[in-house]
């Protein structure tokens, strides 16, 4: 498959659906929040077309096929039906499909299901990594950061503690940014997750800033904490490609992170 569809990073309520077509997301999983999208042409969805992709680690590969769709398409067979659900702002749902693929696995897609009623919209598919907190893993060790001795500017924040963790909360208008210091011994991709709780009625922006000793910006821009009222909650995200052995800062900041509470980041 050539053309007819790009990689939407950061997905979030907001970004347009397809790549040629001005519908945006009104309605979006907590747990996909923050993750890579493949975004296709919306003019896909009536023509035969197939694909591949093959994710970098374990992952969990989602599919958003519109809710007008009575027959899936046979590449589908693969996926679980879940409980969760998209929406976008022309009304139109999605009913999402779920399956494992291991790290290396090609994973195959194809042409667009059919409605009996009605014509479908083009699907999306969003691959989430899987990692666990905490879990070893001998051949990417993985290094932990406190968010209590992390150095924090802005308005001080709050300490707490909740199911047997500590945390560091906001306050409302603190202006805050919370760093930690990170010295890879090894040039490579590195894994960042945040464990985290978000007790507002909607996503919270970020700015995640990392920058090496030397002055060199790896990566800038604006990560989304979902909602995460009941427990705590993790965010992947990545150093955004290769770094090599040295010292990095990384931060995060926003004026106001009123609401989040942070335990602690994983650097692996």
């Amino acid at each position: 498959m050539s053309g007819g569809y790009d990689l939407a990073r950061w997905s979030d309520l907001g970004q347009r659906v397809y790549t040629d077509s001005p519908e945006t997301f009104s309605e979006w999983p907590y747990h996909l929040f923050g993750a890579d999208r493949l975004r296709f042409s919306k003019a896909l969805a009536r023509r035969d077309f197939s694909g591949s992709f093959v994710p970098a680690e374990n992952s969990g590969i989602y599919v958003l096929m519109d809710s007008l769709v009575t027959t899936p398409p046979d590449w589908l067979g693969g996926f679980e039906k879940t409980e969760d659900r998209a929406a976008d702002g022309s009304g139109r749902t999605y009913t999402i499909y779920r399956r494992t693929a291991a790290q290396g696995e090609r994973v195959t897609f194809g042409k667009n299901g059919n409605a009996r009623k009605g014509s479908a919209g083009m699907y999306s598919i969003v691959v989430v990594p899987e990692y666990d907190m905490g879990e070893n893993d001998d051949s990417r060790p993985v290094f932990t950061f406190e968010a209590e001795t992390a150095s924090i500017g802005g308005k001080a924040p709050s300490y707490g503690h909740f199911k047997k963790e500590d945390y560091v909360a906001f306050e409302k208008d603190g202006n805050n940014s919370i760093s930690w210091e990170v010295s890879p011994g090894l040039a490579g991709e590195y894994l960042l997750r945040f464990r985290y709780m978000n007790t507002n009625p909607k996503a919270m922006g970020v700015r995640l800033h990392i920058e090496s000793s030397d002055g060199i910006v790896l990566r800038d821009d604006e990560i989304s904490f979902p909602v995460a009222d009941v427990k705590w909650k993790i965010l992947n995200t990545t150093t955004g490609g290769y770094i090599n052995a040295g010292t990095y800062k990384i931060t995060l900041s926003a004026p106001d992170m009123n609401g989040l509470q942070l335990d602690k980041m994983e650097f692996q």
